[in-house]
């Protein structure tokens, strides 16, 4: 009698043992994917625009890019980030400078007969 209790003891715990498998959930979350890469990040690019506010039509040129700007008007460009130079000429008007370009950002550039 003894012995059947220890092996029906000994039964159970074996049982027990068997049948208490713990599962484990994965608690991590990577939550919502990462927003796709811009364009301008990939290509590290960012927008130059040059303002004439001048009653003369204007070429400018900076880094490789030319540009004709006509009297009293704006026109924009994609460049690589980055400092650039730029030289501009209207009639017998010229103007030298430089401007910084950030990726995925804005830059302005005004020409006025003020700032020659």
């Amino acid at each position: 009698m003894k012995n059947s209790i220890l092996l029906l003891i000994a039964t159970v715990i074996m049982l027990g043992s068997m049948s208490s498998c713990i599962i484990v959930e994965d608690d991590y979350d990577p939550g919502p994917p990462p927003p796709p890469r811009l364009e301008c990040e990939i290509y590290s690019i960012g927008k130059v625009c040059f303002e004439n506010n001048t009653d003369r039509d204007m070429y400018v040129e900076t880094d490789g890019f030319s540009f004709d700007i006509w009297s009293y008007s704006r026109t924009c460009a994609d460049i690589p980030a980055g400092y650039h130079d730029f030289y501009a000429i209207a009639g017998p008007f010229d103007w030298r400078g430089s401007f910084d370009v950030f990726i995925c950002d804005q830059t302005n550039v005004i020409l006025d007969y003020r700032n020659q």
